[in-house]
């Protein structure tokens, strides 16, 4: 199982010895342990959205997100701190590199916002996490330079969510036509 060997991370504590392979976005890591990966999904963190589909334009600022947190971590060393697994395969987790905490940067940089906290694990701490967001908003900094054209992560997934399936199956039926 892919992800066996890490479920001692869901206990909040911090486990050492993880090495980031690969970033999914600007918010969502493969790291790797031995031999075991498992993806993490930083935790108080939404970044902009990226379609991995080319016919398709992200969120704005979503590729400079995918881009920073590379630049911080990939191919690094880092400490996780677990909250939990979300779609039974998808660890949340606080990032730690070099003595700093990564998610925290994310926000710093404009380039997360914090998720509604209805949909934080319940014994996961935001203020600090608010904090860093405030600063960025007032820099601004990244995304927050936006101003009022901003669009939250969540409701960008779901105003995007219909259009994309929509132009997949648009597609689909031109493709289909062309035969």
């Amino acid at each position: 199982m892919l992800f066996a060997g890490f479920l001692g991370l869901s206990g909040n504590t911090w486990s050492q010895g993880f090495k980031v392979i690969k970033i999914y976005d600007g918010d969502t890591i493969r790291v790797k342990q031995d031999c075991t990966e498992i993806v993490v999904r930083l935790v108080g963190v939404d970044a902009p959205e990226i379609w991995k589909d080319v016919r398709y334009s992200g969120q704005p600022y979503g590729r400079e997100s995918e881009a920073y947190l590379g630049s911080l971590i990939l191919d690094k060393d880092i400490c996780i701190k677990g909250y939990g697994y979300i779609q039974n395969s998808i660890l949340l987790g606080e990032i730690l590199c070099g003595g700093q905490n990564i998610n925290l940067k994310m926000l710093e940089a404009g380039l997360a916002e914090v998720p509604e906290e209805n949909t934080l694990p319940k014994d996961f701490d935001t203020k600090t996490y608010l904090e860093a967001q405030g600063r960025a908003k007032s820099g601004p900094e990244g995304m927050w330079l936006l101003g009022d054209d901003y669009v939250s992560p969540s409701k960008w997934r779901e105003e995007h969510r219909s259009k994309s399936a929509a132009a997949l199956i648009l597609y689909g039926i031109l493709e289909e036509g062309a035969k």
